[in-house]
């Protein structure tokens, strides 16, 4: 009777509202479940910890030393091909018809073939003499990275970046 359109449709309707919204409520759980589990499965298939970069100082100027201590903790067995720390200076530019970005390698220290359940570095670097401060315009800027890069061999490699900001000089003229 139902089918005809009987006083019974209401109720059948509501239920199969009332069913639809839990089977979509159930059915974003489990998608919601799958994804975290696929995000903590992709987190322990990595075979390191989240880094930990420490400078001396974050607020430099040019000509002054600072140290770099890098470390990070592999959660398997691996062995690292390189662990490369870099002083990078970034400048980038709009021309009009987008941004052009230029890298120079001011200073870089690696190390070759690390094993061990933690891998760490440490380097002192140096702000170039006569360098830019840092600064961002509204068409240009140019800025100053300490940036890590660790190759592993049975693993995929990453680049971490880490903005370190270089001041005016003092007094703003030349050094004697």
């Amino acid at each position: 009777m139902w089918l005809l359109g009987g006083p019974g449709i209401e109720k059948l309707s509501d239920s199969l509202v009332a069913d639809g919204a839990v089977l979509i409520l159930l059915g974003l759980g489990v998608a919601f479940l799958i994804s975290a589990l696929a995000i903590r499965s992709e987190d322990l298939r990595r075979p390191f910890a989240e880094p930990i970069l420490a400078a001396s100082q974050d607020k430099l100027r040019a000509g002054e030393e600072f140290e770099v201590t890098y470390q990070q903790r592999l959660r398997r067995e691996a062995v690292v091909r390189s662990l490369a720390v870099r002083l990078v200076r970034r400048e980038t530019a709009d021309n009009g018809e987008g941004y052009l970005t230029h890298d120079e390698t001011v200073q870089e220290f690696e190390w070759r073939t690390l094993q061990g359940p933690i891998l760490s570095g440490h380097a002192t670097f140096r702000i170039p003499d006569h360098a830019m401060h840092s600064f961002r315009g509204e068409y240009n800027r140019l800025e100053w990275l300490i940036v890590v890069q660790v190759d592993l061999t049975r693993w995929q490699g990453f680049k971490e970046e880490y903005v370190i900001t270089v001041q005016h000089r003092l007094g703003g003229g030349r050094r004697p």
